[in-house]
């Protein structure tokens, strides 16, 4: 059983025990499955949370680093336990975290870099994730030559459309 109550939970539902015990539910539910991954909720769960962090496109777990505002994913369910496990101050550490290697030393999260500059609202990150998910690449040796110091002339961005470069 779980024994933690988040900080700031009477103002969400008032009852810091009826929190605490959907907290501890939420949690259970999601290991329970997790758990269980050639069973196939477990393997639907495997496939969502490496869609997630694919799509989050970070370099820590979605569940270990729950403090990173992460406004532009789109999953419901995931989002929300990552949500509750920030409340509790808790996080998740998995043999697998499921996060996208760095190509080579000196490699940067694409997204990162956006999120860090600060420049980008909710509605711009989640705009720049979209092109970042459909140009297929997570960090900058993904898109630069091997020096690093400009796009490659068979990188991803020469795909057409808005995200890309072509016409």
């Amino acid at each position: 059983m779980l024994d933690v109550y988040p900080v700031g939970w009477r103002s969400v539902c008032g009852d810091k025990d009826q929190c605490a015990r959907r907290s501890e539910l939420f949690i259970s539910y999601f290991l329970k499955d997790w758990r269980s991954p050639k069973a196939s909720p477990g393997k639907m769960l495997w496939i969502a949370v490496s869609w997630l962090q694919f799509c989050a496109g970070i370099s820590t777990s979605v569940f270990t680093d729950t403090d990173l505002p992460l406004v532009y994913l789109e999953s419901n369910y995931l989002t929300s336990l990552r949500q509750c496990l920030k409340d509790i101050q808790g996080s998740f550490h998995f043999l697998d975290d499921m996060v996208p290697p760095r190509q080579r030393a000196n490699d940067v999260y694409l997204i990162e870099i956006a999120i860090q500059c600060g420049k980008f609202g909710p509605k711009d990150l989640r705009r720049l994730n979209h092109c970042r998910l459909w140009l297929n690449v997570v960090t900058l040796a993904d898109v630069a030559n091997a020096a690093g110091n400009r796009c490659t002339s068979s990188s991803p961005t020469k795909r057409p459309g808005k995200c890309g470069g072509g016409s």
